[in-house]
């Protein structure tokens, strides 16, 4: 009895063990994304995303926003992201709602800050995330901005484009 006590004691340490790693994996790819994008890291922001992703970006989309399918997330960050002088995007309160062997469900907020020739862009909200293993590690599969507050239109920054 007591070997089958230890067996399961063994059993669930591990599996704790194994979803604790699962969550510090989405945490740091939820939090590399931030940062990937505002060091212009391209290629290493690649890694953090499906080969095929589908947006909601309402505020980077215009006014009317845009749920576009397979959208090249990375081309659409390198195009538009250089353009500023300065970004910063704070992800914080991050929660893994759901995880499992290959699939997984997140939520944070978010305040984006741009800056570009002396004025200031801000953006606060909700960031939904699905995630999927895939080559051994957690890939973005699907990301949703739910923006709750901004200082107006993204699009008054580049104004003199």
């Amino acid at each position: 009895m007591r070997y089958i006590w230890m067996m399961l004691f063994l059993l669930s340490s591990g599996l704790a063990a194994a979803a604790q790693s699962a969550e510090e994996e989405i945490q740091a790819v939820i939090l590399g994304i931030a940062r990937a994008a505002d060091d212009g890291e391209w290629d290493l922001l690649q890694q953090k995303f499906a080969d095929h992703v589908l947006m909601n970006q309402t505020s980077l989309m215009g006014e009317d926003g845009g749920r576009p399918a397979e959208t090249d997330v990375i081309g659409d960050w390198a195009d538009l992201l250089p353009r500023f002088d300065s970004t910063e995007h704070r992800i914080t309160d991050i929660e893994i709602v759901a995880v499992s062997r290959i699939t997984a469900r997140a939520t944070s907020r978010y305040h984006a800050i741009y800056k570009r020739n002396g004025r200031m862009w801000e953006e606060t909200g909700r960031l939904s995330y699905l995630l999927k293993r895939e080559r051994n590690r957690w890939v973005v599969t699907a990301m949703d901005a739910a923006p709750e507050q901004n200082s107006g239109p993204l699009t008054d920054l580049l104004e003199d484009d």
